[in-house]
């Protein structure tokens, strides 16, 4: 099998990445914005291959086979190495060697989130070693820096990040980001948005076509989108923080009042679920979000139903804080 190798910059560091060929150009749409030219030793060298053997296909689905239908995942983890079991692939890797493997297990998955799910497990186990917290969250920002919008699916998040990013201002991401919280830095892990077409068309109807391009439907109907405009590419691998937008749905589109510490950790509950499942242990991102939530700056957004209205509240606030 014919094999690509792409280098990637993930918050500061070399990582080679080998795909099939054939999967090599949605890897890189995916990462665009992380490929480097680097002679550095990498960090970590990821293998991902399209078709497991009948060994590893036989223990995963015995695996699988005994989870909860709702979850179909399992972290497993045996000193040094972890492994990561779902329906859709294993993930694999060993800390002492700086190796791994992603493995797709079931064809239907092949073009999901073009591929930057097959690496996710890798770069959460790394950033647990290296104290950076991923955060399920959007950032956006300028060139002053990104404001972090957690919240759980279906909150908004993902929209109003597609919006900002036609808009023209910066977008680092809609889903997961990492967070330094000692230095107060975030960093982008891809630069693909997911939206589902209503979301899509509103986006358009505000700010104008060719902003954002498809560049694949998953299989659950959303959109796979990149920011537009190969040559001032809106993307960015990181930056500083300035501060937590918590979004509440409300019909008035306004910039609402500082919000407590515990207000703004609360906002930070699907993150508090979702790491463990990924083997990132909770009570170690918690005391990091804490302390994160006493030093930046917290504000209420209530998002309405104008989306032209609350990208322009956004911006401005930015602009403002500098």
């Amino acid at each position: 099998m014919t094999e690509a190798s792409l280098s990637l910059d993930i918050a500061g560091e070399r990582w080679a990445v080998d795909v099939p060929e054939r999967w090599a150009e949605r890897f890189r749409t995916a990462f665009r914005h992380l490929v480097v030219d680097d002679d550095r030793e990498p960090a970590l060298r990821i293998t991902a291959r399209e078709s497991p053997t009948r060994e590893e296909s036989a223990w995963a689905g015995k695996l699988v086979g005994r989870l909860p239908e709702v979850d179909g995942i399992a972290a497993i983890r045996e000193g040094a190495g972890r492994a990561h079991v779902s329906r859709m692939s294993i993930e694999s890797w060993d800390a002492a060697s700086g190796r791994g493997e992603s493995i797709l297990l079931d064809p239907l998955y092949e073009s999901k989130y073009l591929g930057t799910n097959l690496l996710i497990n890798q770069i959460v186990w790394r950033a647990l070693r290296r104290g950076l917290v991923p955060v399920h969250a959007a950032a956006i920002g300028n060139d002053a820096g990104f404001w972090l919008i957690p919240a759980a699916a279906g909150q908004g998040k993902s929209t109003l990040a597609a919006a900002a990013t036609a808009a023209g201002l910066r977008f680092l991401g809609d889903d997961f980001v990492l967070l330094d919280a000692e230095r107060l830095e975030l960093h982008s892990l891809y630069a693909v948005l997911r939206l589902a077409p209503p979301s899509f068309r509103m986006v358009e109807e505000h700010f104008g076509k060719g902003r954002l391009d498809i560049v694949a439907e998953r299989e659950d109907e959303k959109l796979l989108l990149t920011p537009s405009g190969a040559d001032q590419d809106p993307c960015r691998r990181g930056g500083p923080l300035r501060g937590i937008f918590i979004l509440d749905r409300t019909g008035t589109v306004r910039l609402g009042a500082a919000a407590t510490p515990a207000q703004a950790l609360r906002a930070f509950a699907s993150t508090l679920r979702l790491l463990p499942s990924l083997g990132y242990p909770a009570s170690l991102a918690f005391p990091r979000l804490g302390d994160l939530t006493r030093r930046i700056e917290s504000r209420i957004l209530e998002t309405g139903s104008d989306l032209g209205a609350l990208v322009r509240c956004v911006a401005e606030h930015m602009v403002r804080r500098g």
